[in-house]
């Protein structure tokens, strides 16, 4: 397992999920040549997976843990080395099967589509996971749902879920993608549910996750589970649901999508910084907006806002007026 010391750290998030180096690749036209040759018009290899959380929330300042598991290759060794240089400390099982791959095709609407290969993923155990919890302390928890789709992974992951709520940790889950939220997977998804303190998704996943297809039916439902429940609208802002209250928080930044990938991990770790701040759920979802507004604008999972632009974005809270949106 790959650890620095950390004893007698508390950290500020602990992410648990899929550790995958990213291949986005940006076309000119909607559709790929079969049999043939389609050309792209750029592409950028990076790390990944949970690590596009924690590397925003280390651009911060923030303390954060990585727990997952990836191949003893040299995309492993890429990922490792990447998240230490960002500060953030690594509990990483190595497996002999490979690193996870995921492939992001961007078309010229700045919609992407994924292909991934699970590889070392998938074997994570309760015990690897157990032995690893046992010497953390943290305030929040990030659980991806791509991560529920096999066992003993998703299991793992159910049972991390778990311990942080018997410790009173604030547990954030994002459910990853509306087509694994189906069948078999969907008991699994039930689960993070109930162990979740706030839900963040997208549209698409809200239906799927409520099995219904009103915007105001899936904030019905999923607000008798999850205290509160943000569903991301992409451009147009966010929902946010306490349980007792809906508001509807506007982006208010317009900007040209040149990909979109990543966008709800910017979003999500952005979000996670308010609340870590003292921010109340409000400001945290409108920051979380302006982040995620920024970050679509250029190519890759892994962009970030220069620290001149995230200050700026910062200071546009105090003006911030719920009311307005």
């Amino acid at each position: 397992m790959s650890t620095i010391n950390s004893s007698y750290t508390v950290f500020d998030c602990v992410v648990i999920g899929d550790i995958f180096i990213d291949i986005n690749v940006r076309f000119s036209t909607n559709e790929i040549i079969r049999g043939g040759v389609t050309e792209c018009e750029e592409f950028i290899c990076t790390p990944g997976g949970i690590s596009n959380i924690a590397v925003v929330l280390s651009q911060f300042n923030c303390k954060v843990a990585i727990v997952g598991k990836c191949g003893k290759d040299i995309f492993g060794d890429f990922f490792i080395k990447d998240i230490v240089n960002h500060n953030i400390i690594p509990y990483i099982v190595r497996d002999n099967l490979p690193t996870g791959l995921l492939i992001s095709l961007v078309d010229t609407s700045a919609e992407r589509s994924f292909i991934i290969a699970r590889g070392a993923n998938n074997t994570l155990t309760i015990d690897e996971v157990d032995k690893i919890f046992s010497s953390l302390q943290y305030r929040y928890l990030y659980a991806a749902g791509y991560s529920l789709v096999h066992s003993p992974q998703r299991d793992a992951i159910i049972h991390a879920m778990e311990r942080a709520k018997q410790l009173s940790v604030i547990t954030i889950f994002d459910p990853g993608s509306y087509n694994i939220i189906r069948d078999k997977n969907y008991e699994y998804f039930m689960k993070a549910l109930r162990l979740t303190n706030i839900l963040s998704c997208n549209l698409e996943e809200a239906k799927a996750l409520s099995h219904t297809y009103e915007l105001k039916d899936a904030i019905s439902y999923l607000a008798k589970i999850v205290p509160i429940v943000i569903i991301r609208l992409g451009e147009k802002g966010c929902i946010v649901c306490n349980g007792q209250d809906t508001r509807f928080i506007q982006s208010q930044l317009q900007v040209k999508a040149r990909d979109t990938t990543g966008a709800g991990d910017a979003f999500t770790s952005s979000l996670i910084y308010g609340l870590i701040k003292g921010l109340d759920i409000y400001k945290s979802a409108y920051f979380a907006n302006l982040f995620a507004a920024i970050k679509v604008t250029k190519m890759g999972s892994r962009y970030l806002p220069s620290k001149r632009i995230m200050r700026r974005l910062l200071q546009r809270i105090n003006n911030f007026n719920l009311e307005e949106g």
